[in-house]
């Protein structure tokens, strides 16, 4: 919801009231106004997630130091929590980094508003529904019931299935001394997400700095 809001207003928005006729009035040319609007979107986003990570390490210790005082419970090394955590964390934040370069580059295209909440958020919704859709072909749901295998179909279909989770948590445990399989899966589906982010929202900014604009 922030992406696309923010994305939205950054650039279409401000083309579509007029206001940006006022900033091009200026001596600040429409390469510096893109950079400018897509740096605070990027800053933004990391400085959500820096907090967000802080948050789950810091409240996710806590949840292992008690597990581990307990005699009968697995024992977890700090260090597999806390490298596991950091990717789950960067993973989410490619996610969201990817899907805002597809609602920056509708913002930079568009002039209207409202096309460009409805590709750029449509495209926002249509990855979270069909994520949510997909979990109820995820094996263990079929297993205990409450699924259906088909659905694994909307797994393909969402930008968040390049979110390997299994393949990170194996190489967390590997890198800190587990016993366990190494897996490099999640660096070339991160590698995706980053690439489509930033390749979306250059597609985007080139263009508005070329294209005809209703001053």
């Amino acid at each position: 919801i922030y992406v696309m809001i923010i994305a939205n207003r950054l650039l279409a928005s401000q083309v579509n009231d007029g206001s940006m006729a006022y900033v091009l009035s200026t001596p600040t040319n429409r390469r510096k106004v893109v950079r400018t609007q897509y740096l605070f979107l990027l800053l933004s986003l990391i400085a959500m997630y820096l907090v967000i990570m802080i948050g789950a390490m810091g409240s996710g210790a806590i949840a292992v130091a008690i597990r581990n005082a307990k005699p009968a419970a697995a024992q977890e090394f700090f260090s597999t929590f806390f490298l596991r955590t950091f990717l789950y964390c960067l993973a989410s934040f490619l996610a969201i980094f990817g899907l805002s370069g597809v609602c920056f580059c509708a913002s930079a295209v568009m002039n209207k508003s409202s096309r460009s909440i409805a590709i750029g958020g449509g495209a926002c919704v249509c990855a979270f529904l069909f994520c949510i859709l997909g979990l109820f072909g995820n094996k263990i749901f079929v297993s205990v019931g409450v699924g259906v295998e088909a659905m694994n179909f909307f797994n393909y279909m969402t930008i968040f299935s390049l979110i390997n989770t299994d393949s990170m948590s194996s190489f967390a445990k590997a890198v800190t001394g587990v016993d366990a399989e190494i897996s490099f899966t999640w660096i070339w589906e991160l590698a995706v997400l980053l690439i489509m982010g930033g390749a979306l929202s250059t597609i985007g900014g080139i263009y508005f700095t070329k294209k005809d604009l209703p001053l």
